[in-house]
């Protein structure tokens, strides 16, 4: 029925943009491991290497905040606390 084609369309898509952005993230990972090996991580030079727009990459550090941050045109890891109080 119609019904079954929507909720199988609906479900491959969903899938299909789960697949994309995992395989954004590791490419970002990948990226800002290259790229941290020579020093700061510029915004710049993650948008070159990955191919896409500055404001792309301060997007999808918006989306990774729990592992990356901004400041100042230079990306860097968060700190994970180990606050064991």
């Amino acid at each position: 029925s119609q019904n079954t084609n929507i909720k199988r369309a609906q479900t491959k898509r969903r899938s299909n943009a789960e697949t994309r952005r995992s395989a954004q993230k590791k490419e970002f990972d990948i990226a800002f491991s290259d790229i941290e090996m020579d020093g700061p991580v510029k915004v710049e030079a993650i948008a070159e290497l990955i191919g896409i727009s500055q404001s792309a990459v301060r997007k999808r550090v918006k989306v990774y905040e729990s592992e990356y941050t901004i400041r100042e045109g230079i990306i860097s890891r968060v700190e994970k606390s180990s606050d064991a109080e």
